[in-house]
C-alpha cells in the first residue's frame, strides 16, 4: 500500500487512463499517446506530471468488482459487487489527485523529510526533496516528516 486512507482531496482527475500497472500513490506523467498516463521508467526530464494515483492499476483484463459475462460466482458470501472498488485494470480510466493532502510512503527513503519541503519526482517514479534533473516537476511541499510507518503528509499541488 502506498497511501493512507486519509485523504483530502481538493481536485481529482477521472478523465485519464494508466497505460501501466501500478499502486496507489504512484506519480504518473502524461504519455506520447492522448489521453493516457503512465509511470516513469527512467528519465523525467521533459515529462509532465498528471497527477498522483488514487487507486491502483491491475494486470487482469478486468477489475475485481467487475462481473464478467459467463463468470460461475458459484455461492460466495460476499457478491462481487461488494469486493475492491479501489482499483482499475490497465487501459482503464483511473483517478488521479491533481491538488490535495495524502500521506504516502511512495518516496525515496534515504531522504530525511522537513516540513516544508518541496517534492519532486525522481528517476525511480518516486518523490524527493532532491531534484534528479534541472527538469524534474514539483510535485508539491511536504507537510509532516516520516512517521512510525515511514509515510510522510504531502501537500500535492499540480492545478
Amino acid at each position: 500500500m502506498a497511501l493512507k486512507p486519509m485523504q483530502r482531496v481538493i481536485v481529482d482527475d477521472i478523465n485519464m487512463k494508466c497505460q501501466d500497472v501500478a499502486a496507489q500513490g504512484t506519480v504518473v506523467c502524461f504519455s506520447a499517446t492522448v489521453g493516457n498516463v503512465t509511470t516513469v521508467a527512467s528519465a523525467v526530464s521533459g515529462k509532465k506530471i498528471a497527477g498522483v494515483l488514487l487507486q491502483d492499476v491491475v494486470a487482469r483484463g478486468y477489475a475485481e468488482h467487475m462481473v464478467v459475462l459467463g463468470q460461475d460466482t458459484g455461492t460466495v458470501n460476499e457478491p462481487l459487487l461488494r469486493k475492491s472498488r479501489n482499483e482499475t485494470h490497465v487501459s482503464g480510466v483511473c483517478r488521479l489527485l491533481k491538488v490535495g493532502q495524502v500521506d504516502t510512503n511512495w518516496i525515496d527513503f534515504t531522504d530525511n523529510f522537513i516540513p516544508g519541503d518541496i517534492v519532486y519526482l525522481t528517476s525511480s517514479g518516486k518523490m524527493s526533496h532532491h531534484q534528479d534533473n534541472a527538469g524534474c516537476e514539483k510535485i508539491g511541499h511536504v507537510i509532516s516528516g516520516k512517521d512510525s510507518d515511514l509515510y510522510i503528509r504531502v501537500f500535492v499541488n499540480l492545478a
